[in-house]
């Protein structure tokens, strides 16, 4: 089986039947787990040992196998993938323990889920927030031409000068050169802005944090000329950078950086490029892949460039910093909200 096909963020839900007062039963349907699954048509003259009912399945899910699975019943739950509910036939074991297949039946609609934003993660428990700022890209709603934010954004192919944190913290990136905003672009449904790997870029001069910290970028990266980056993120002042330095794989914080040993392989790609600065437990995901892991120091950004002094090519559709780490449930949420967005396949 191979992982890179598993790019549906699926919902598994469980049935609990509550009897009323008229004696009636209401089902209720709620969450029991997501996993990233693979999803296929069954093939003709498909089979499987235990199934019944092989005329009916249209539709088959491919996990990797975990003992989740085995609490798995037909009779009691469903998976949902994109607002539609599929009918479970049972979860067959492939191999030793390497992978599940689950042969379904598309059923009906169900309700829609909250739209998911990653806001809320700036919100402390108890009151206060957390430092950072969240910039959607492909919310033209959110862009303005000028820095001064008194021209909006009307159609794709303008210039943007400003763009909304959307996290509620206030961190505006800003250009107020008119030859270095980067251009809003749509196209295969997908809205990103494009920077020219000459002076484009943004500043936030207000985002300063400590770690430890988490940072997403959603960009598709050019290969690079020798001896430069291409920083998604990056500041004058620690440094403080994630992106790819000679076509390689870069996280830092002030003089002390990790770079792989490898020429990245996602260049030209639609990525997630996540960095956990932690001190001594710090890494730099590409995808859902670690390529890095190692000591970066205890630095944090004091200002932060978008596209760093000019040296980003290609698209950007999305970044979020925060000052703390993710939980694996919130880091899935979100990569379950970007493979939707953008196409990604994880």
């Amino acid at each position: 089986m191979q992982a890179g096909r598993l790019d549906r963020r699926v919902r598994i839900e469980v049935k609990t039947d509550s009897r009323g007062e008229a004696g009636g039963v209401t089902e209720t349907w709620s969450t029991a787990g997501r996993a990233w699954m693979g999803k296929r048509d069954r093939r003709a003259q498909e089979s499987w040992e235990g199934v019944q009912v092989v005329a009916e399945i249209d539709t088959v899910f491919t996990a990797r196998w975990s003992p989740a699975f085995a609490e798995i019943s037909p009779e009691s739950h469903r998976l949902v993938y994109r607002n539609r509910a599929y009918e479970i036939h049972g979860v067959v074991e492939l191999g030793r323990r390497e992978a599940v297949e689950i042969p379904c039946t598309a059923r009906g609609e169900v309700a829609a889920p909250a739209v998911f934003s990653p806001a809320p993660y700036f919100q402390k428990y108890g009151g206060g927030r957390y430092p950072g700022a969240w910039w959607d890209f492909g919310d033209i709603s959110s862009m303005y031409q000028d820095s001064s934010g008194t021209l909006p954004v009307t159609d794709y192919d303008q210039p943007v000068g400003r763009v909304i944190d959307k996290s509620g913290n206030g961190n505006h990136a800003l250009q107020s050169t008119d030859a270095a905003r980067p251009i809003v672009r749509n196209a295969d449904g997908k809205t990103w802005l494009e920077f020219d790997y000459v002076d484009d870029m943004f500043r936030v001069e207000t985002l300063s944090f400590s770690q430890p910290a988490t940072t997403v970028a959603v960009a598709r990266l050019r290969d690079a000329p020798l001896n430069k980056s291409n920083y998604p993120h990056g500041d004058q002042a620690s440094p403080y950078t994630l992106g790819n330095f000679n076509d390689r794989p870069l996280i830092r914080t002030g003089a002390t950086q990790l770079q792989a040993q490898f020429v990245d392989p996602s260049l030209e790609e639609d990525q997630i490029y996540r960095g956990v600065f932690n001190g001594s437990l710090s890494a730099y995901y590409i995808g859902r892949v670690e390529v890095l892991a190692g000591n970066i120091g205890t630095g944090g950004p004091d200002g932060v460039d978008i596209g760093y002094n000019g040296e980003f090519g290609d698209r950007l559709y999305e970044m979020m910093m925060i000052g703390r780490l993710l939980s694996d449930e919130e880091i899935a949420l979100y990569e379950e909200y970007l493979v939707d967005k953008v196409g990604i396949v994880l």
